[in-house]
């Protein structure tokens, strides 16, 4: 049975990528283009598992910013949407297990508290710089994997054989593992080489199907490439000859793209389960998506308005960058006699969204601003938005993936400097490298530093919020 759930599995996932993986254009093209390789029908599927009433998937993550639960959820979202839309192929519903491996069962620190030292390192990127270069380093990989497998093989044991239906318990394992982070390949490999042999070896023998989905773009640490995966999901050319430099083979890796959420899955929110060519465009802007509608629904002004995002964990300066933003707001709306809007998403840093906020702060009389917390509707922020401004600090990849799916314009500020030789600035220069990536008509895309955003000019802003007006 677990044979035929293994390979049940790994089309699985194949067949969830066309959903959650692509940006909508390319997903429409796949389902026009004579359905495409990926969706033939398998040898064997779901369907022939028959003494089983749900199919079972772990997804392992850590916190480390919000990029890796977000892409868990979409991952989760599109294998819903397979057994809702297709009963007949996918009879099983599925069920996904997410899990932050190091922060519910790291035994100790700092494997306990990676969340809080992600936050840590994000703010002095002088030690994210560090770590993620030394930790690329052939010692610094020998040194991670002897570590974690001394210090947590038995608790990441644990996790792995949980019931995904119920965690307190152990009686029964996920069906297949996925995993959207760098550090969750080489351990929990291991521990199911261990558990598929009755604890013979640790480095071969496994059945249970594995699958990375790699959620960075331009750039990625070496941890997230492991020939021992059954495939290996990654989202540019650049991350496939990555891989293979890691010696993943070839036929394990699979580009399509990254996974974002379901909101940002078909163009404007609209439903594309119906024939693509007979979607109505004007008709979709005139529907429940129209910016008035949405901004009504939200509880914010219809007006002009720029979305400042700082990623899950709202880092990277995004109290500055409000401010600047703010300040060149007020006196472009002085000096043309208009009104704008500004809303700041500040995401789990409650210092900021308290610092933003009335009474602590005051803005002027011609923008009116509204300071969120964590959301999780960023879809709709965003489609009532007429400008984007997103620090790359906590995981830009997936932000930039989301903003593809946008018809308007944004500005790209990179934290730091010191950060040129990061993987969070390769994303960046990847996004300017490859301006295929923002296709949409009327688009501009600025990258700055976060100190020019002060002396951005009046005339910068007032030509994107006219883009985002008229567009």
């Amino acid at each position: 049975m677990r044979a035929v759930k293994s390979a049940a599995a790994i089309w699985l996932i194949s067949s969830t990528s066309a959903t959650a993986f692509q940006s909508p254009r390319v997903a429409i093209q796949h389902r026009v283009a004579a359905q495409g390789p990926i969706v033939l029908k398998p040898i064997t599927s779901l369907s022939a598992i028959q003494d089983e009433e749900v199919a079972t998937i772990q997804i392992l993550m850590s916190d480390t910013g919000g990029g890796h639960r977000a892409s868990a959820n979409a991952l989760r979202d599109a294998f819903n949407v397979l057994h809702e839309t297709d009963p007949g192929r996918f009879p099983l519903p599925i069920h996904c297990d997410i899990v932050d491996i190091y922060t519910d069962y790291g035994p100790f620190f700092p494997y306990n508290q990676y969340v809080g030292l992600y936050k840590i390192m994000a703010e002095y990127s002088f030690l994210w710089k560090w770590f993620y270069e030394f930790g690329a380093t052939p010692l610094g990989l020998w040194l991670s994997e002897f570590m974690l497998e001394l210090t947590c093989f038995e608790p990441f044991k644990d996790c792995l054989t949980r019931d995904p239906m119920d965690i307190e318990k152990h009686g029964k394992r996920a069906d297949m593992v996925v995993s959207v982070h760098p550090l969750c390949q080489d351990l929990p490999l291991k521990i199911l080489n261990s558990l598929d042999t009755n604890g013979a070896s640790r480095k071969e023998g496994r059945t249970t199907p594995f699958v990375t989905v790699v959620t960075d773009l331009g750039g990625a640490h070496p941890t997230w490439f492991n020939d021992g995966v059954d495939k290996c999901f990654v989202p540019s050319t650049v991350l496939k000859n990555a891989a293979m430099d890691r010696q993943v083979k070839e036929n394990k890796i699979v580009q399509y793209g990254l996974p974002i959420r379901r909101g940002f899955w078909a163009r404007f929110g609209a439903d594309y389960s119906g024939v693509p060519e007979k979607q109505d465009e004007q008709a979709e802007m005139e529907g429940v998506h129209h910016k008035p509608t949405i901004r009504q629904q939200l509880g914010i002004l219809d007006l002009p308005t720029v979305l400042i995002v700082g990623g899950g964990d709202g880092m990277g300066g995004i109290v500055a960058q409000a401010k600047a933003v703010g300040e060149k707001l007020q006196k472009l709306a002085s000096s043309s006699s208009s009104s704008y809007q500004m809303v700041v998403v500040c995401g789990n840093n409650k210092s900021a969204q308290t610092t933003l906020s009335p009474p602590q702060m005051q803005w002027g009389k011609d923008i009116e601003v509204n300071v969120q917390g964590f959301v999780n509707n960023m879809d709709e922020y965003m489609r009532a938005s007429g400008m984007y401004s997103k620090l790359l600090c906590s995981n830009p990849s997936l932000h930039i993936s989301m903003t593809e799916n946008s018809l308007f314009p944004q500005i790209y500020l990179l934290p730091r400097l010191v950060r040129e030789l990061s993987q969070k600035l390769q994303s960046a220069v990847y996004l300017v490298s490859f301006p295929v990536f923002f296709p949409a008509k009327r688009k501009e895309m600025y990258l700055m530093s976060k100190k020019m955003v002060s002396v951005a000019t009046e005339e910068a802003l007032k030509a994107l919020l006219t883009l985002s007006r008229n567009g």
